[in-house]
């Protein structure tokens, strides 16, 4: 894990495919980047390489599936943090 408290940064790399599952932490946003390997299928779907995803915040779980040799980023920010950065810069929606 890398990062810090604002924004802890986790690296996952895997030989072999991993099943990931769980709730997510209220009040935080999560999401991840796929840096290597074949494409990780998130709820079932393929996503494109490099692509970022996980930004649904009315998701209370996550699934997502590795293959072998795979390598994502994840991190999770504070939703206030991204609201007072939306209303700091006058981009604050409906």
């Amino acid at each position: 894990m890398t990062g810090n408290a604002v924004l802890p940064l986790i690296s996952i790399k895997t030989d072999q495919m991993l099943v990931c599952q769980g709730d997510r932490r209220p009040g935080f946003l999560s999401f991840s980047i796929n840096s290597r390997g074949d494409h990780p299928l998130v709820r079932g779907e393929e996503v494109s390489p490099l692509s970022i995803h996980g930004f649904q915040s009315s998701l209370k779980d996550s699934y997502f599936v590795l293959q072998p040799g795979c390598e994502i980023q994840v991190t999770m920010v504070c939703k206030q943090r991204l609201q007072r950065l939306a209303i700091a810069t006058n981009e604050q929606r409906s």
